[in-house]
């Protein structure tokens, strides 16, 4: 097959002062943040509907036909395809701090450290009893281990994640300091 398909289309001329980028799992769409607080999304037709009210912004993450935008205020947005319940931002989606995006679903990261997770496939084992997370990840790939989480400990959890991921400083993802 032609690979190209699979990659986002040029860059917009409007996306400039990029402070943040977002890449889809499957590379068929991209975000980017600019420095003022606003988003610019390309590549599939049906998830670049950025929603009004998606101002301030301070994160971004993009799943596989879906988009996640953090605001200062703690407050998520979704737009894109909601076939696995991806776009349903749950209402006890307060105080968060970090997002991220598998790629049919989303992890949240509190202010108080503990997740949040939605959609078809970013659930953490144990992730209900977690506490002191500081950084989370999201992962593409259907079938695979989709969400990561770092304790203050330095302890990752993850499907498949080995004993032996003790004394982590970091995970690739986003959340606290």
């Amino acid at each position: 097959g032609d690979s190209s398909a699979q990659v986002p289309p040029q860059v917009p001329p409007q996306v400039t002062n990029v402070v943040a980028v977002g890449l889809g799992p499957g590379a068929q769409h991209a975000l980017a943040l600019r420095a003022d607080g606003t988003v610019v999304d390309w590549g599939l037709s049906d998830t670049t509907n950025i929603p009004l009210g998606v101002l301030n912004i301070v994160s971004v993450a993009a799943g596989s036909s879906h988009s996640l935008a953090l605001r200062s205020d703690g407050k998520i947005f979704a737009w894109g395809r909601n076939s696995s319940g991806a776009t349903t931002v749950p209402a006890s989606a307060t105080n968060i701090v970090a997002i991220a995006t598998t790629w049919f679903g989303n992890i949240a990261l509190r202010a108080d450290g503990k997740l949040l997770t939605w959609g078809a496939d970013p659930a953490i084992p144990g992730q209900a009893t977690l506490t002191n997370i500081v950084e989370i990840a999201g992962k593409g790939g259907i079938g695979s281990p989709a969400g990561m989480a770092l304790n203050r400990n330095g302890n990752v959890f993850a499907t498949g994640t080995p004993a032996t991921a003790t004394n982590i400083m970091a995970i690739g993802g986003s959340g606290l300091t």
